[in-house]
């Protein structure tokens, strides 16, 4: 396995709420660097990792291989999702918390 590649990112919240068994799109508020600057999909590589609700009760780790950038600067997690996941790497399915709402 490669190594995972770190960018760091502003925070973001979810656009739309979620389901708990969502994992056909996610939609972000944004996905930019901590300057503010719009982070393409391939500065993560091959998949991007995200922790939802950080700290919360809730938290959950999903990971993605792909999203699209929408016009108004939200971006949708569109391909490859997959959720509950550990929050030690590998990263392997394992996480039991799960984010639902905004």
């Amino acid at each position: 396995m490669a190594r995972p590649k770190f960018v760091q990112a502003k925070i973001t919240t979810l656009k739309v709420g979620i389901s708990a068994t969502e994992t056909t799109e996610i939609i972000l508020k944004s996905v930019v660097d901590i300057y503010g600057n719009e982070v393409a999909f391939s500065t993560f590589g091959t998949t991007l990792y995200l922790t939802l609700n950080p700290g919360g009760d809730n938290e959950e780790v999903i990971s993605c291989t792909g999203f699209t950038r929408n016009s108004d600067g939200s971006v949708t997690l569109d391909t490859g999702i997959v959720r509950g996941l550990a929050v030690v790497t590998p990263y392997a399915s394992g996480g039991s918390a799960i984010v639902t709402g905004k």
